[in-house]
């Protein structure tokens, strides 16, 4: 799962389906649907809580952080009519974070769940050992065999790496801490105990022990380094890939288009200047317009890019169609079965590519581009939803209108004619800076 499913998120399931590799490479720039974020991270933690427990192993930790910071702790919030953050888009061409059209969907009702589950989630525990499993500001009382312990934890993980730690016995006692060695580190993990550092060695299970006769006030301090890191989609190719500090996925802020041929991958560290003032945010050096940001800090409706691919060309969301006539909102994009409703959107560039889907229910549309009718395309398909792709290629080079209208005829088999429209790729332009 995790090495032939998961994103760089932790995020799985691009249009609800597992996938082999080449399709899921394949999906990557097709959809905007990429995780359904409250229902995948709820099930996500139920499965690695259980893994944990019945294995002892800390890795199934790692996976649960991702998802803390770049699942659910990456949403949006709710609306008050029950519209949630339902798909997280990783598309390369440019993302946005958007809540669903339809209220009190399935996620709705998981976003609560998962939330619920982070007190599950931090720490776990056995007879003699209290583990810390996610360095959080929190605090917890356990009772183990040397009696009740209250632990606390004081951090701004994963801003920073350094985490403080006090522990509360009612009486002085022995027993084992162990401290979960993320995956990520940059380098060796530091641990100090009342100010003087010990071994923080991990084991084969990825725990840090720390085992002694405790009392009332000891401090525990542990500092994570952090540093920039490249995960691949697919381990043999350089692209498709996310950059990450720590267990941090960065997006990219980029108005000159997807950023990928700037991006010097082997030099992270010496490319991004930090932000001042602003946490877990990066100017790229030469480039200041380009700027990298914690994924879970990008606002609402900003332009993004999470995953690099030089081959990426710019991407014109359903956001920013104009649409004329009964439009209503979907999953990433917009339908209509009014005969003569028009979506239209300007673009640069030497070729356009329709984004949108096969319905069985589906119809056909009348497409022009700068005033002359170019084609009639059939969105009828067998099934729901089946791929769809339809491009024009050709153009001069500069600004062309691009414009579909929906017809009142459609294939003999589909059950109506709706038209969808989930935006636009622009073809046969170079990316900015080449």
């Amino acid at each position: 799962m995790q090495a032939r499913q998961c994103f760089a998120t932790g995020g799985y399931g691009p249009d609800e389906q597992l996938l082999p590799r080449e399709a899921l490479l394949a999906r990557l720039p097709e959809t905007a649907s990429h995780f359904e974020t409250q229902c995948g991270t709820w099930a996500a933690f139920k499965l690695a809580r259980q893994l944990i427990s019945f294995t002892g192993d800390a890795r199934y930790g790692d996976w649960i952080e991702r998802l803390v910071i770049n699942g659910i702790g990456a949403s949006l919030p709710s609306a008050a009519d029950g519209r949630v953050y339902y798909y997280a888009d990783y598309n390369p061409c440019g993302g946005r974070k958007v809540l669903h059209s339809t209220g009190w969907t399935c996620c709705a009702g998981t976003r609560p769940l998962a939330v619920a589950e982070f007190h599950n989630l931090i720490y776990f525990r056995s007879a003699d050992s209290l583990c810390v499993n996610l360095y959080a500001d929190s605090t917890v009382r356990w009772r183990g065999r040397a009696g009740v312990v209250r632990l606390v934890q004081r951090t701004r993980f994963p801003e920073s790496g350094r985490v403080d730690m006090r522990v509360y016995p009612v009486r002085p006692g022995r027993f084992r801490l162990k401290l979960r060695a993320p995956g990520w580190l940059a380098g060796p993990m530091r641990v100090r105990v009342n100010g003087r550092r010990i071994s923080a060695a991990p084991d084969r299970q990825r725990w840090v022990f720390v085992e002694r006769v405790w009392r009332r006030g000891d401090r525990l301090e542990v500092d994570l380094p952090m540093g920039f890191h490249v995960e691949r989609l697919d381990p043999g190719r350089a692209y498709p890939c996310a950059v990450l500090y720590g267990p941090v996925v960065l997006a990219f802020r980029s108005p000159e288009g997807p950023p990928a041929p700037w991006l010097p991958l082997a030099g992270l560290a010496g490319a991004l200047v930090p932000s001042p003032g602003e946490p877990l945010t990066w100017h790229l050096r030469g480039r200041p317009g380009v700027l990298a940001r914690a994924f879970h800090c990008i606002p609402e409706g900003e332009t993004y890019y999470l995953y690099l691919d030089p081959a990426a060309r710019p991407r014109i969301p359903h956001t920013l169609v104009v649409f004329s006539g009964p439009w209503a909102h979907g999953a990433g994009f917009r339908y209509t079965n009014s005969v003569g409703a028009t979506a239209e959107v300007e673009f640069e560039g030497t070729g356009i590519r329709w984004l949108g889907h096969r319905f069985d229910d589906a119809g056909r549309a009348e497409v022009s581009i700068d005033g002359r009718v170019v084609a009639i395309v059939d969105q009828y398909g067998p099934g729901r939803p089946l791929p769809f792709d339809w491009r024009h290629e050709g153009l001069p080079p500069g600004r062309h209108t691009i414009r579909l209208r929906l017809l009142e005829e459609k294939h003999s088999a589909s059950r109506d004619r709706f038209l969808n429209v989930a935006g636009f790729q622009v073809l046969g332009t170079p990316p900015a800076g080449n």
